[in-house]
């Protein structure tokens, strides 16, 4: 690790372990580090000075890293876009992603890393695409770390068997976390695809073949998944769309002038058999398109 001062090892790490240790400093800024391994973990205790930056590549031999920020700021960059860690933060990234970092100010944080096998067997939810940030303000958060800070606090007192222990436990807590935040963000994230369909479906009314395949075609899902989706939100594809569709003939039945027909908007929205649309207009409204068209304003 080029231009790195007063680097100190408790524990040499194991070969498996040497990715984490692939970065690239950028700036000659005092950076110290104590490092423990505990079994397959190892804890890396880094106190950083203000202006330090650098990069780790990506890196084949995956490790999971739960990082805590005890002191200062710091931020993070990588493909998903840049975050601003803060102390009491916990964030989890992957050694199989390109990181590049810069402190803010002066820092001091603790790093858990495991072998991806590892921890694929044991807290799988601590696996996913580009870091996950643990803000550490409030509520659970701020449980998560408060645990991390005295674990910081008293590793130097711990012999291996407490520490291996306080390891475990960690990890089982940030997965708890994981799982929280996880399931609260699933229904933003639905209630966003959700609407994002729906303005396709809005921008398509016209085309006569809009259905779930086109639907997950265009979104890149599987026609499973979009129907899922929308039985979520109490209806299915097709019915959604064809009751959009009625309500856009509905309204074109009021406003249209005399010269257009009743087979016009009906072709317009979508509806190639005019016989179908008379019936399904009906069973939608109580009443025939005629009726509409009958009290229509002289145009």
């Amino acid at each position: 690790m080029p231009n790195v001062q007063g680097f100190a090892s408790l524990t040499a790490p194991t070969t498996s372990l040497d990715p984490l240790l692939g970065w690239t400093i950028h700036e000659a800024i005092s950076l110290r580090q104590q490092l423990r391994q505990l079994g397959d973990a190892l804890v890396i205790e880094a106190q950083v000075a203000q202006g330090c930056a650098g990069m780790r590549r990506a890196s084949d031999a995956g490790l999971v890293v739960v990082m805590t920020v005890i002191e200062g700021r710091e931020r993070g960059e990588d493909s998903t876009g840049t975050l601003l860690f803060e102390a009491g933060d916990v964030i989890v990234w992957n050694t199989r992603e390109t990181l590049a970092f810069a402190t803010l100010s002066p820092l001091r944080k603790m790093m858990i890393a495991c072998p991806e096998a590892v921890i694929r067997n044991f807290h799988p939810d601590l696996i996913g695409r580009g870091p996950l940030h643990l803000p550490g303000r409030h509520g659970f958060g701020a449980a998560v770390s408060g645990y991390f800070e005295g674990f910081a606090g008293t590793l130097a007192e711990m012999d291996d068997r407490e520490a291996h222990a306080a390891v475990d436990t960690g990890l089982e807590i940030v997965a708890r976390a994981v799982r929280l935040v996880r399931r609260d963000a699933a229904p933003r994230r639905s209630s966003a695809r959700f609407a994002r369909i729906m303005s396709y479906i809005d921008a398509q009314l016209h085309d006569p073949d809009l259905d779930s395949a086109e639907i997950a075609a265009h979104f890149g899902l599987s026609v499973r998944s979009v129907q899922l989706l929308f039985a979520e939100h109490g209806t299915t594809p097709s019915e959604c769309i064809r009751q959009r569709r009625l309500n856009r003939c509905r309204r074109d039945l009021q406003a249209a002038r005399r010269a257009e027909s009743i087979t016009d908007i009906a072709l317009r929205w979508g509806f190639n058999d005019p016989s179908h649309f008379s019936r399904l207009f009906r069973r939608r409204y109580g009443v025939p398109p005629r009726t509409l068209v009958r009290k229509r304003p002289e145009g």
